[in-house]
């Protein structure tokens, strides 16, 4: 695949994400699939990788994916997204807040035979923490 064909690819991946259609996964995601995301086990196989997404859209069922930038070069597409999403399941042991939370991630996908084979993904787990605490609602009614 085309480097454009690559980032049309993820580009897709997320718009799909974002009306909560899983079933993108088997279309675009290599069997062999593994991704590494701070705070979790590598993700494996696209099970795993559908397992992962339903803890995100179990906490943040409204979550959209903003698309900053898209670089390609090669196999790997890089992506900076802003992500914003309503916190209404639990997620890191916190109950549902109902708090509107914004984000920043940057990902580096690998793509193999025209299908996503690796990601590396960095997310501000920190700026999400801090918006869904105690300290965030203490902070807001001072």
């Amino acid at each position: 695949m085309s480097v454009e064909e690559n980032k049309a690819a993820v580009r897709l991946f997320y718009q799909q994400m974002d009306k909560g259609n899983l079933d993108i996964v088997d279309e675009l995601v290599a069997i062999n699939y593994v991704g590494h995301v701070p705070g979790f086990k590598d993700v494996t196989g696209r099970k795993g990788l559908k397992d992962l997404l339903v803890v995100f859209h179990s906490a943040f069922p409204d979550l959209l994916h903003i698309i900053e930038d898209l670089i390609a070069e090669g196999d790997k597409v890089v992506g900076r997204f802003t992500l914003r999403g309503t916190q209404k399941g639990e997620l890191l042991g916190v109950s549902p807040t109902y708090r509107l939370v914004t984000f920043t991630a940057t990902g580096i996908y690998r793509f193999e035979n025209g299908l996503l084979a690796e990601d590396w993904i960095e997310y501000d787990a920190l700026g999400i923490v801090n918006q869904i605490s105690d300290r965030s609602a203490a902070a807001t009614q001072q």
